[in-house]
């Protein structure tokens, strides 16, 4: 039911997702725990959710950049 929704209404979910993100980041930013280490151990965690959407992009993007290049070189050559 959830995807139906999502097909209908993409535009919505991205932006109500970066809308999400921001007030994440601005709370973060707010935040003054009782214990300066509760924020830093919620950063690194948040952090760490980034960094492995980064590594996972790098790993789509990359090969598909090389096999573009590739198969160019080829269509030159023959």
């Amino acid at each position: 039911a959830l995807y139906g929704i999502i097909d209908q209404f993409p535009l919505t979910f991205i932006i109500g997702g970066a809308i999400i993100g921001m007030c994440i980041g601005i709370g973060l930013a707010y935040w003054k725990p009782a214990a300066p280490a509760d924020k830093a151990t919620a950063i690194m965690w948040i952090g760490l959710l980034g960094e492995l959407f980064i590594r996972a992009l790098k790993c789509i993007v990359l090969p598909l950049v090389f096999v573009s290049i590739a198969v160019s070189v080829m269509d030159m050559v023959s």
